[in-house]
């Protein structure tokens, strides 16, 4: 028997999932509107509550906006983060520290003058701490998320979901473990990396600054009595070289030493 066409009722389920869509999403805007406004006036006078609250709401809309989305349109978090991950490695790195380093240091930008109350004199290394991380937990996510979708597939992995173990169990009993070997490796190999760049920056004069001492900085003050004094610049040139290799071969020694195949 044909079914006759269904009309577009007020009590249909297409309808009543855009009035709720519209719904959700109009109160979130005004939720995140007025706290918008009050950490923005917190800012303004420069408050630290005032930056607390709008790292707060900030994730709150994050938060309730993947949530919302993901009932919609099946927004997957991996697939988000991966997205994330892929648009932030395209954005030329050195030339965005040097912008970032610039703007954090300006006493004019409100987070540099909160951050130079706050921290003083080491208002730049908070700084260059913080540029850090930003950006040094890209190439990790990375290495941890190709580690995990690989040993998921593994036979014990298997397993241990067809005993009926909760992804909770399967993920720390069972995956996490596997993935700290290459994981403390990259931790060794980003200190080097991490050295290299605030030697960089402080060298160019956007890093760590005087009267805090640094190896970029020693080679700054050297470069001035270059070709008077030569031997000046040899002693933070060669502690960065020799720490940064330290560090490499660390993680290579880490990395024989956590390989499961070297014990075979």
């Amino acid at each position: 028997m044909r079914r006759e066409k269904e009309g577009f009722y007020p009590w249909s389920f297409a309808l009543w999932r855009v009035f709720s869509w519209v719904l959700y999403y109009g109160v979130l805007y005004l939720a995140v509107s007025v706290a918008w406004t009050l950490a923005a006036e917190g800012i303004r006078a420069g408050s630290l509550w005032g930056y607390l609250g709008f790292g707060l709401v900030l994730a709150l809309a994050l938060w309730a906006a993947w949530f919302g989305l993901r009932g919609e349109i099946r927004l997957d978090l991996d697939v988000a983060i991966s997205r994330l991950i892929d648009f932030m490695l395209t954005i030329p790195t050195l030339p965005l520290l040097l912008v970032l380093s610039a703007l954090l240091r300006d006493p004019e930008v409100a987070v540099g003058r909160w951050a130079q109350g706050v921290f003083g004199d080491a208002a730049s290394v908070f700084i260059i701490i913080t540029i850090l991380v930003f950006f040094g937990w890209l190439g990790t996510a990375r290495l941890v998320r190709g580690s995990i979708l690989s040993l998921r597939e593994m036979d014990y992995a298997t397993a241990a979901q067809a005993l009926g173990a909760t992804d909770f169990r399967i993920m720390f009993r069972h995956l996490v473990p596997n993935t700290m070997a290459p994981l403390i490796v990259q931790a060794t190999l980003q200190v080097g990396q991490a050295i290299l760049v605030e030697a960089a920056l402080s060298f160019l004069g956007f890093g760590i600054q005087p009267p805090v001492a640094t190896w970029g900085n020693m080679l700054t003050n050297a470069q001035e009595y270059i070709f008077i004094a030569p031997w000046l610049a040899l002693p933070p040139g060669f502690m960065i070289f020799i720490t940064v290799l330290a560090f490499n071969y660390l993680g290579d020694g880490l990395r024989d030493a956590l390989d499961p195949r070297s014990r075979l």
